[in-house]
């Protein structure tokens, strides 16, 4: 009898702990979702990237506070100002980085870099003069995690909402 109690102590407390790992695993996401959602109302120091004509411009990634909209603004030192661009994250078809984005961008990997791209990939017909699609960069690695996590939970979500309301 006190055999089987143990037995069934320890399978709860390995369920828990897989519990807990889960638990833990949503709350770091949460927690770096609220972070970099902070940071980014103020805004985030970026690159954007010209992928056809190889060059990189300082910018600020701006978001929202109600978090629908993302804006690309022009670093307050640009030499060549293309004016903000604000879109809907509804409007973001796909998001991608890492070796996938040399593969779909080749001329990328021309581009003297120390850092990460995220690739921002507008749906059709999403009003965007910086073109599609919209390539961030960073030299931080620990700053494009964050900022990809971001992009996927807060496009994700609504595109959980936009179907949720579809029905």
């Amino acid at each position: 009898s006190t055999g089987v109690r143990h037995e069934a102590t320890a399978a709860g407390a390995a369920t828990g702990g897989v519990e807990e790992t889960g638990l833990g695993e949503k709350e770091r996401i949460q927690r770096t979702v609220k972070e970099v959602a902070k940071e980014a109302v103020s805004g985030i120091s970026m690159e954007v990237v010209d992928h056809e004509k190889c060059t990189r411009e300082d910018v600020t990634f701006v978001v929202d506070k109600r978090l629908k909209t993302f804006t690309i603004k022009d670093a307050p030192n640009s030499p060549d100002p293309k004016g903000p661009v604000t879109l809907e994250f509804t409007q973001l078809s796909e998001i991608v980085r890492g070796p996938q984005v040399f593969h779909r961008y080749p001329l990328l990997s021309e581009i003297e870099h120390e850092g990460f791209f995220i690739i921002l990939v507008m749906k059709e017909g999403a009003p965007n003069s910086r073109g599609s699609p919209l390539i961030l960069f960073t030299p931080s690695k620990e700053l494009a995690q964050k900022v990809y996590l971001f992009l996927k939970i807060i496009k994700l979500s609504g595109d959980a909402r936009a179907r949720s309301s579809a029905v």
